[in-house]
């Protein structure tokens, strides 16, 4: 799930920004520890369609067992109130 987040940032950030994946966790001089809050900071996320929209654009290119090990991942790793 955490590489969602990072493609969500890679498409978003140009420049020097862009250069290593430490890079890609800063924003405004500070470190994140996860992409999710990087891009929760930066504005690309909303919590009440995030796990929607990852599903809709896994469905484009993911067969049906990836999705569904994908939706479990959310269930059980994510904060599964943000999807109801």
């Amino acid at each position: 799930v955490d590489l969602y987040h990072l493609r969500l940032i890679s498409l978003s950030v140009k420049g020097p920004d862009a250069t290593s994946f430490e890079n890609l966790r800063k924003f405004n001089g500070q470190t994140y520890s996860t992409y999710k809050d990087v891009a929760r900071v930066r504005g690309l996320i909303n919590d009440s369609n995030e796990w929607y929209n990852c599903m809709f654009e896994a469905s484009g290119y993911m067969m049906p067992k990836c999705l569904r090990s994908l939706l479990a991942t959310i269930i059980c790793h994510c904060n599964y109130a943000l999807m109801t």
